[in-house]
């Protein structure tokens, strides 16, 4: 049986795991940022921003965190890629749909307060992919007159993740080892020989004592990703 979008349903189940998103941040977010997070305010939000035909394409992981000192939570907004693409329209048609739920309840709260005050929704793009990332924008794509005209095109900024730019031996010091196997076989991801050769780390996370109940269920989920996508036997 093939299972439908494989590096989707990996990605997913990793991703909620609230200590493999608390280790992604603290490994991969800017400094400037993880200043300024209350990580034990971490929650996945249980509602996707994706909606309508895309849903039968893309899936995203949203989780909110307070900002250190304040009450007002931020959103980071979780996606993936294996292959290049512009993806600035993508990401603000999510950030676009999580700012409207947010309107939205704010709308049907009965004791609102005034004004309508959005908190930040951050998009997070883990790319996997063999072509060399562009820094091209959706802006970029514009052939404008004038430059004063980009100030009518939306844009989006995001944070980068490029396997590619990070060595094994860096991504090895993650302490969560289920996010350091997925993000292995994502980097890795076609070469058959890597996997066979390097089992062991992939599967490291055996070793790290987490519930019995848990550790099979990862392991069969790597599996089958492994087999799917690698094509081994």
């Amino acid at each position: 049986m093939k299972i439908q979008h494989p590096h989707n349903n990996l990605f997913e189940k990793v991703m909620e795991l609230k200590s493999a998103v608390k280790a992604l941040i603290r490994h991969f977010f800017p400094k400037y940022i993880l200043a300024e997070l209350d990580l034990s305010t971490l929650e996945q939000v249980h509602d996707s921003f994706v909606t309508g035909q895309l849903a039968k394409l893309y899936s995203d992981t949203v989780y909110s965190c307070q900002w250190k000192g304040q009450n007002t939570y931020l959103s980071f907004l979780f996606e993936h890629k294996s292959k290049y693409e512009v993806p600035d329209l993508q990401l603000m048609t999510y950030a676009i749909q999580g700012y409207k739920k947010q309107q939205e309840q704010w709308q049907s709260d009965k004791e609102k307060v005034s004004p309508f005050e959005p908190t930040l929704i951050i998009p997070v793009l883990l790319y996997h992919g063999r072509e060399t990332w562009q820094a091209t924008t959706f802006t970029d794509l514009f052939k404008l007159p004038n430059s004063y005209f980009k100030d009518f095109i939306p844009s989006c900024k995001y944070l980068l993740i490029d396997l590619k730019q990070h060595p094994d031996d860096q991504l090895e010091t993650i302490e969560m080892k289920i996010l350091l196997g997925m993000l292995l076989l994502f980097k890795y991801k076609g070469d058959k020989q890597y996997v066979l050769n390097n089992v062991q780390k992939i599967f490291i996370f055996v070793e790290e004592g987490i519930q019995e109940n848990l550790v099979h269920a990862y392991i069969k989920l790597f599996v089958l990703y492994i087999y799917h996508t690698f094509k081994i036997k």
